[in-house]
């Protein structure tokens, strides 16, 4: 009966030391390792991506800005429709400038077109001077068609048509004059070299 009972308590001693045994590896292996945080992982860098090398075109030329202002190239000669026109718009510019004036401006109109007349022009401008006084009288001059009539080398005439208001003691008068402007060629430049209205020469 002793013996019995002897028998029983080593095995339920057995029992129990096989339990803890049991319990320590579970918490040595299972339970420890789920509560230990996790390390942390260092992604690696990522690999340099190599970019495309962008080459200009062979046929395309890049230049610097120029340091300064840039100069216009009149080397070359102009053509007879350059020319052609300029010979018109100098002649339109001669008329209204020398159209219009007043008894208060000092005869600038005159002043303002000598540059663009001929030696024998100028000395007619200059005949043509208005009188200067504290009474208001002028006019002003408009050109509202032209053309060219002839043109050669060194000789061109141009056709004006020209409103001009003359404003003086009696109010305002309009009129409507017709004529030619004659231009010769000196050098390089062209000038006016007379002035021809159908009424009256100027």
């Amino acid at each position: 009966m002793f013996e019995d009972r002897r028998k029983s308590f080593f095995i339920g001693l057995g029992i129990v030391a096989g339990l803890s045994v049991a319990f320590l590896l579970l918490y040595l292996f299972v339970i420890r390792d789920s509560k230990t945080p996790p390390e942390s992982v260092v992604a690696p860098p990522p690999a340099a991506v190599d970019q495309p090398v962008v080459s200009e075109p062979a046929d395309v030329k890049i230049f610097d800005a120029p340091a300064g202002d840039v100069q216009q190239d009149f080397s070359e000669q102009p053509t007879e429709a350059a020319i052609r026109r300029f010979v018109v718009q100098q002649a339109r510019i001669f008329v209204e400038r020398f159209g219009t004036y007043s008894s208060h401006n000092a005869n600038k109109h005159i002043e303002d077109v000598l540059p663009l007349a001929t030696p024998a022009m100028q000395a007619w401008l200059e005949t043509q001077s208005q009188v200067q006084s504290s009474a208001y009288t002028g006019a002003t001059m408009k050109v509202v068609e032209s053309s060219l009539e002839s043109f050669a080398d060194t000789r061109a005439v141009v056709s004006i048509g020209a409103q001009q208001e003359r404003q003086g003691a009696d109010g305002v008068v309009r009129m409507y004059l017709r004529g030619t402007v004659r231009l010769v060629a000196i050098g390089n430049e062209w000038k006016v070299d007379g002035l021809f209205w159908e009424d009256q020469s100027l």
